[in-house]
């Protein structure tokens, strides 16, 4: 059995070295054969250029058992640090900078304007007053530290990705759902699209940045389609010095 199978393939090989030789007697066929010759070079130059170009990228992860998350929120439940804040809301963008100390935020917009964040109050400074004014940030709680530590225990880990920098990248998901009770503190019970949240932690272990694409919530909450994406940088752990709240 064996032999006759050799025997079928050196046959099947013959056949083919006689096929390939006609092809070679005209021109037609000189010039298919090189047509093909450069088809399968082209076709493992490509692949070979896929499997070994160089990536940031050194390790993806994406089930639950490899997921450890190899981070502490303890710096940033702590509030003292400076962030960078940058919200694109229906097209309208809006950039903030600021520093945090001991649930207290001084905040700065582009436009120099000023305000103080404490216990849930909002003061803006003008003409040298401070007065009670709206929370500047979109979405306040994105910027509120024990709702962002329950707003990520209440996410679903999606995947892990570790750069060469060893920088890594946790990907989650959080249903409209969860958030609308965390955020409103109601229940709803709707079929919705997942929002996703995005923490990228520095090789120590600390929280650098943060990305949300809330798009399907705000769509649930404004009641149109809507597009709500926000990102928070985090810096300088531990080195904001004490200040007060303004007179």
């Amino acid at each position: 059995m064996k032999e006759s199978k050799e025997k079928q393939a050196k046959s099947s090989f013959h056949a083919f070295l006689q096929f390939v030789k006609e092809l070679f007697k005209n021109p037609k066929g000189r010039a298919l054969l090189f047509f093909g010759f450069y088809l399968i070079f082209f076709i493992f130059l490509g692949i070979s250029f896929r499997t070994s170009s160089p990536s940031n990228q050194i390790e993806s992860h994406s089930s639950q058992q490899e997921q450890q998350q190899n981070y502490s929120l303890v710096n940033l439940e702590a509030g003292n640090y400076h962030f960078i804040y940058h919200e694109i809301v229906n097209g309208i963008e809006k950039n903030f900078e600021g520093k945090a100390y001991h649930q207290m935020k001084e905040v700065t917009n582009v436009s120099n304007e000023m305000y103080f964040l404490y216990s849930g109050i909002s003061l803006e400074r003008q003409d040298d007053v401070w007065k009670v004014c709206e929370n500047p940030f979109y979405y306040r709680q994105i910027m509120e530290e024990n709702i962002l530590k329950e707003t990520l225990q209440n996410a679903t880990f999606i995947s892990k990705t570790v750069y060469q920098d060893q920088t890594t990248l946790y990907r989650y998901e959080i249903s409209t759902v969860t958030l609308w009770n965390l955020y409103q503190q109601e229940e709803i019970d709707i079929a919705d699209s997942p929002n996703i949240i995005e923490v990228s932690v520095s090789d120590e272990g600390d929280i650098t940045k943060i990305y949300y694409d809330y798009s399907p919530y705000n769509t649930y909450l404004k009641g149109i389609p809507s597009t709500a994406i926000f990102e928070v940088i985090y810096q300088d752990y531990g080195k904001i010095e004490a200040f007060d709240v303004p007179a």
